[in-house]
């Protein structure tokens, strides 16, 4: 880990390093399964 990480970490409590954990984010990371009705429209039933 570089140093400057190991700097701020250090300089962090634990409630703002466990409130890092609970940030949401803008949609890019997903985790779960992920259904869109355009990939159901792609593979039809059956």
């Amino acid at each position: 880990m570089s140093s400057f990480i190991s700097s701020l970490l250090s300089k962090m409590t634990v409630d703002e390093k466990i409130g890092q954990l609970n940030l949401l984010t803008g949609g890019e990371a997903t985790t779960g399964s992920v259904h869109s009705r355009r990939g159901w429209q792609q593979y039809p039933p059956g």
